[in-house]
């Protein structure tokens, strides 16, 4: 169970690019009268994404395939704004991204119209929301010239508007909404024993125990609301219960790896610190080759090393003839 990195929008598209979960999101935050259109038993995430390569820093999608109640197709398109303030120009990304759905659809072959795309941008950011969700509200108001422009809105689903009893769905989803609704937020490590305890509804499903494991790296990884000990001791407070639990279990295992991450964590900051303490500015390639290291004990080795070499092309010779098992 290797950590790995998850970014906001890693970990919004690793929930809701299932179907499942997909169907649950929009069936409880979609508009009643736009869930009355479309059947979501249809629905089939997409695979595709329209986002331009500079702005995936800030935004990532989801695509949604699915048929009406009369049997046309639609789309519902999710555009994640993931960063903690609001992008202004949120409805010109969305008209070049649809352009770009129709587009595609228009290659593959379409009948007489081109099919519906429903525009959703969902949003967890600190800042208040201010755009307006038209698309003629980018332009001058005044202006004679408002027939020549195009117009259609998007839905706003801004996670800081709704309280979390809003928030509605099953546990999965729930629990990832309201991950996101706090992550950059004080009062993160308060709310999470109530966002733990709608986990246990998933203790004997499967999948729920990998849930378990994305949503501890997401918190590891993005949160600088919650220290480390106490996220280890909530926990260890929801999870671990007398006896042992597979959840239980799972959640002390990745604890623990934790706790050797940050060992190596440690290790090579050390290192580094004392070569650049004795030497100066160390070499790149030297600090590639340090952070990629995952042997604490090499790593203890190359410190007392480190300590009485008298230069650092010493110690980048050590590090290029393969002698780390022989240091010490």
């Amino acid at each position: 169970m290797n950590q790995i990195k998850y970014g906001h929008d890693r970990f919004f598209k690793s929930v809701f690019s299932g179907k499942e979960e997909a169907r649950d999101f929009l069936l409880n935050h979609l508009p009643e009268s736009v869930v009355g259109l479309l059947d979501l038993d249809s629905l089939e995430p997409g695979k595709d994404t329209f986002v331009d390569q500079e702005l995936r820093e800030s935004l990532s999608d989801l695509i949604y395939q699915v048929y009406t109640k009369t049997d046309s197709q639609a789309y519902v398109y999710v555009l994640f704004e993931h960063k903690s303030h609001p992008e202004p120009l949120i409805a010109l990304h969305l008209l070049r991204y649809m352009v770009r759905i129709w587009e595609h659809r228009v290659k593959q072959g379409v009948g007489r119209y081109l099919p519906p795309i429903i525009p959703l941008v969902v949003y967890h950011g600190l800042e208040t929301w201010t755009a307006d969700d038209r698309f003629s509200h980018l332009f001058d108001p005044n202006s004679e010239l408002g027939p020549f422009l195009p117009e259609f809105r998007f839905l706003l689903f801004d996670l800081s508007r709704f309280g979390d009893e809003e928030i509605k769905g099953a546990a999965k989803s729930r629990v990832a909404l309201l991950l996101l609704k706090y992550i950059f937020r004080d009062e993160l490590a308060a709310r999470l024993p109530g966002i733990f305890q709608l986990l246990k509804e998933l203790e004997e499903v499967s999948s729920g125990l990998e849930y378990l494991i994305t949503i501890l790296n997401y918190l590891a990884s993005n949160s600088d609301k919650i220290a480390k000990n106490t996220l280890t001791g909530l926990v260890k407070e929801a999870f671990t219960k007398k006896g042992g639990d597979l959840m239980g279990t799972i959640a002390e295992e990745w604890l623990q790896e934790g706790e050797q991450r940050g060992r190596l964590s440690y290790a090579r900051e050390d290192l580094i610190d004392i070569l650049d303490e004795r030497f100066g500015l160390v070499p790149e390639s030297v600090k590639d080759r340090i952070t990629s290291m995952i042997d604490l004990t090499v790593l203890k080795r190359l410190l007392r090393k480190a300590a009485i070499m008298n230069s650092i092309d010493e110690f980048q010779n050590l590090l290029i003839n393969g002698e780390l098992e022989k240091a010490g």
